[in-house]
């Protein structure tokens, strides 16, 4: 799947848009492979984007994580990673056995469905039971291993278990790491580390220290309940293109 674009004009997208998802997930703690894995899928293949996005979030992560080390939750974190380590491995056999449109129209409906939940406004019971953080771990590595985004079931559960928003980002950022790390090994593994992939990191890598500066600065200064619902607006849009786009190949 690819759009008419020549190869230099799709380098800068792609560019464009990995730092414009760093700079997302840099501001909300979230969100990084939630934006650029729709857009970077459009601009090229799946297979190519779930490379590109997983190493270019795992650096992204890695810069964020610097700066909020001292929030991170272990005793929360601990059970959502070890569920993840469980689910990646099936992920990536996802991505790499089942035909693209079914990939494709996957995570086109896991964006609508999640951007719905979000814009609905549902209040969400006090989750007191911490086993349960191996499911949604499980499931988030799942998402990761396939698409790269393991945010949805992260959020839904850190919502559940009521984190304070400090504890939100820094708190995700540390399962992404450990997640990032299973997903690099696994897509190794699996042959989806391609030159293509190599150039297109290498080419983008300079400019994500800047996007993570400037998040951390639209965290402190935009209004975030708006600046939140823009960015689920967008991933309903966003989930409706690729929707239509495996219906349609």
């Amino acid at each position: 799947m690819s759009l008419p674009f020549e190869p230099l004009w799709v380098l800068a997208l792609v560019v464009a848009v990995i730092w414009i998802a760093a700079l997302l997930q840099s501001a909300l703690g979230f969100g990084q492979a939630l934006i650029a894995m729709p857009l970077v899928t459009l601009l090229t293949d799946v297979r190519t984007a779930s490379a590109l996005v997983a190493v270019a979030g795992f650096s992204a992560t890695l810069l964020i994580l610097a700066g909020q080390r001292q929030q991170v939750n272990l005793r929360e974190a601990w059970r959502l990673i070890v569920g993840s380590a469980i689910g990646v491995p099936l992920g990536v056999l996802f991505l790499t056995r089942l035909p693209e449109p079914v990939i494709v129209g996957g995570l086109g409906l896991m964006l609508i469905v999640f951007a719905l939940y979000n814009l609905a406004h549902l209040q969400l019971p006090h989750l007191h039971q911490q086993s349960l953080a191996f499911g949604f771990g499980a499931l988030a590595g799942m998402l990761g291993g396939a698409y790269n985004t393991s945010g949805p079931p992260l959020v839904v559960y850190g919502m559940l278990r009521r984190w304070t928003p400090e504890q939100f980002p820094a708190t995700l950022q540390s399962v992404f790491l450990v997640n990032g790390v299973l997903v690099l090994l696994a897509h190794s593994q699996s042959g989806l580390w391609t030159v293509q992939v190599g150039l297109l990191y290498i080419a983008g890598l300079p400019l994500l220290p800047l996007a993570v500066g400037l998040g951390r600065r639209l965290n402190r200064a935009l209004p975030r309940e708006q600046f939140v619902r823009a960015v689920h607006l967008l991933l309903l849009v966003l989930g409706s293109v690729l929707l239509h786009a495996a219906l349609t190949a």
